[in-house]
């Protein structure tokens, strides 16, 4: 539930070959799970501040959580490109405005 669940959906959505977009669940899968155990620390009250500070300073971590962000901003903008047609220069039907 919640930010956790809605994360779990677009994971989901990105590895579906069939009615999602059809990234490598192996691919895509560690990235997940960094971004699941940060997200179930912080909720936890495990986390503290600086040991939050301390993760996101931690390249390999800071590096997939923010891969994984931009993925699920993509797999959005996949799945809903008449809400972004007109931001990135395309008409509704997904073509190029001219």
């Amino acid at each position: 539930s919640g930010l956790s669940g809605r994360l779990a959906g677009y994971y989901f959505t990105m590895i579906d070959n069939v009615n999602g977009l059809g990234y490598s669940a192996g691919a895509m899968e560690d990235f997940n799970r960094e971004m699941q155990s940060v997200l179930k620390s912080i909720a936890d009250g495990l986390m503290t501040r600086d040991m939050l500070e301390t993760t996101m300073n931690d390249a390999m971590v800071s590096n997939s959580l923010v891969f994984f962000s931009r993925m699920i901003a993509s797999c959005h903008i996949q799945t809903h490109p008449d809400h972004f047609a007109p931001f990135l220069g395309l008409d509704e039907g997904g073509g190029e405005q001219v």
